[in-house]
């Protein structure tokens, strides 16, 4: 329905009126008349089960924002109010917060929008389990690699006994596929397998190459 585009646009105090007249010969004359209203301002953003991260380390990670001063000025950013494509990115921005500091179970457990009666201002609540923090087991590599191995290997961020890291991880696959790439292998690709130990909370990769045809 109309109604429900609007609410993917973040307009939730949108109206639609509808006026019907009829007109001859079992025919009728339909008019709408259309107030889109103002997107749902974000009052707060909440964090619930958080315990290794306070809620203001969060927030930079979620694309929602409280307005700011700045907003008196008409300086809004993209995601003051609130619509689900901004409720779906802050999902994965604070997902990969805690997967870069290695909380590999981490999971958002559940995302709420709670809004006013009329509908112009919103409260936003993520609900988690943070997990335990891995660290890096055994990193090799498989595959069809064209250039040396030791050249590849040296691309690889992820070292033993260190915190896991889901950025190092997909910095040394786009890395490894970059150098290749430049080589004239267009269409390599880098799979990273994980093998993990939950028992002793340790992630080991296989990073297995193909560089394909040139």
């Amino acid at each position: 329905s109309l109604l429900n585009q609007y609410s993917q646009m973040g307009l939730y105090g949108a109206k639609i009126e509808e006026n019907i007249r009829k007109l001859p010969n079992n025919r009728v004359d339909i008019t709408l008349t259309m107030k889109e209203g103002e997107p749902a301002t974000i009052n707060a953003i909440n964090f619930v089960g958080n315990k290794k991260f306070d809620d203001g380390d969060l927030k930079t990670s979620v694309a929602f924002q409280v307005p700011s001063l700045w907003n008196l000025w008409g300086f809004l950013a993209p995601f003051d109010s609130y619509s689900p494509a901004g409720m779906e990115q802050s999902v994965q921005g604070v997902t990969n917060y805690y997967l870069d500091r290695g909380y590999l179970d981490f999971k958002v457990t559940s995302k709420q929008a709670s809004m006013t009666k009329d509908r112009e201002h919103s409260f936003i609540t993520f609900d988690m389990a943070e997990g335990k923090v891995y660290k890096v087991g055994k990193i090799s590599l498989d595959g069809k690699f064209i250039l040396p191995k030791s050249e590849l290997e040296a691309l690889i961020q992820l070292k033993q006994g260190e915190i896991f890291s889901k950025k190092k991880l997909v910095d040394s696959v786009e890395a490894i596929k970059t150098l290749l790439g430049s080589k004239g292998y267009a269409f390599t690709t880098v799979n990273p397998i994980p093998d993990v130990d939950k028992d002793k909370r340790i992630v080991s990769f296989k990073f297995v190459v193909d560089a394909g045809k040139k």
